[in-house]
């Protein structure tokens, strides 16, 4: 009788240590398991951004030549990368939960911006020569274009009222450009050229007000 309870008792104890050992396999996995990556929608030919959201680590809104940048963080989420105004190297990431939701609605809605009126685009602009009329931008404080003719500028583009530059993951150059203009005479629409194109697009004037709205918000914090 106490020989069978012994035994009894050995094979509770190694049931609890395989559980144990069992339980503590699954917990080192998951730990030590990849971040699964954001499935990359699948990109529509009528949609003006080239790249999908899912692909974007950040953009920068240039308004009023003044920069605005958003990055991601290491888990995904939208935040607005602020410099301190005492000094430019000092870096602050701004964002809470609300901020968060409304970067991620606004570039959301940005990707999927349809293309509408295409339209064939002549620099006039710049027809006395120069540079592109909106190059890329680099450092906090931005140039404003340089519009040499700008009672030709038909469209708004050649001093655009925002631009935008988006930056894939881990990468220097820029995905896509875009200046956003002025709005059509409907004003329904606004038109939009990609950098280097000579054509430029309409597209709803929701997707300016959404970002015009981004920058106001985060300039309140």
């Amino acid at each position: 009788m106490e020989t069978a309870v012994k035994v009894g008792s050995l094979k509770l104890v190694l049931i609890w240590v395989l559980l144990g050992s069992f339980a503590a396999f699954i917990f080192i996995t998951k730990k030590n398991a990849p971040i699964p990556q954001a499935v990359v929608e699948a990109r529509d030919s009528r949609w003006l951004v080239p790249v999908a959201v899912e692909e974007i680590g950040a953009i920068e809104i240039i308004l009023e030549g003044k920069s605005h940048r958003f990055e991601r963080d290491k888990q995904g989420a939208w935040f607005f990368h602020q410099q301190h105004a005492d000094s430019a190297a000092l870096n602050v990431h701004n964002a809470d939960a609300k901020q968060v939701e409304t970067i991620t609605l606004a570039f959301n809605m940005l990707t999927r911006a349809q293309r509408e009126q295409k339209i064939t685009y002549e620099d006039k602009c710049n027809s006395l020569g120069g540079s592109s009329s909106h190059p890329r931008h680099n450092g906090p404080e931005a140039a404003k274009p340089v519009c040499i003719n700008p009672s030709a500028d038909e469209y708004g583009v050649g001093m655009p009222a925002v631009l935008v530059i988006g930056y894939k993951s881990n990468e220097l150059q820029p995905a896509f450009n875009l200046a956003f203009g002025k709005t059509t005479p409907d004003s329904y629409s606004r038109y939009v050229l990609p950098f280097g194109s000579n054509i430029l697009y309409t597209v709803p004037n929701f997707q300016y007000t959404n970002l015009t709205d981004l920058i106001a918000s985060v300039n309140k914090k």
